[in-house]
């Protein structure tokens, strides 16, 4: 007894079209992501702290942020503060920005770029942020002089790109 094998319901063309779609989207967003890796950066204006990313760039008064608490660390695997989960946001290895869940559970904005020292800023609008700057110490001491500065001067100081 034979048996007749069904034709297949898609064409080899087809199979072929869809997969140079999906290889043509992937290269697309892997070009934006390099270029809008170039374009992420961080200022201090006035009493306020910018952070430019696509999709996830923030202005946050420095006053909201609990400088105190703020520490520099590496993300190795017994860092409290390593991003976990992703929840809306862009994650390659080496290459962070958006929210993640932390590894003690807290919620953050990370713009992580590389695999060396971020600054971890916690918030009082309930979560933190995770920069990774080429020179957090830098950072993290403009901010605390920004602070104590009188917030009505207006002095824009880009600090470096991440």
């Amino acid at each position: 007894m034979d048996f007749e094998i069904a034709p297949a319901p898609y064409s080899v063309g087809l199979v072929l079209g869809i997969l140079a779609a999906c290889l043509l989207v992937g290269g697309g967003f892997l070009a934006w992501l390099a270029r809008s890796a170039s374009a992420l950066s961080v200022s201090i204006d006035g009493d306020r702290l910018r952070i430019e990313a696509p999709l996830y760039g923030r202005s946050l008064p420095i006053v909201a942020l609990e400088l105190d608490r703020a520490r520099i660390e590496r993300l190795d695997k017994q860092s409290e503060i390593r991003p976990r989960i992703r929840t809306n946001g862009i994650g390659l290895p080496g290459y962070g920005v958006g929210w993640f869940r932390l590894k003690n559970r807290e919620k953050a904005l990370a713009v992580i770029v590389g695999r060396g020292e971020v600054l971890y800023l916690p918030t009082s609008e309930g979560y933190a942020i995770l920069l990774s700057a080429r020179e957090p110490r830098r950072l993290l001491d403009a901010l605390i002089a920004a602070r104590g500065h009188d917030s009505n001067r207006s002095r824009n100081a880009l600090l470096n790109d991440l």
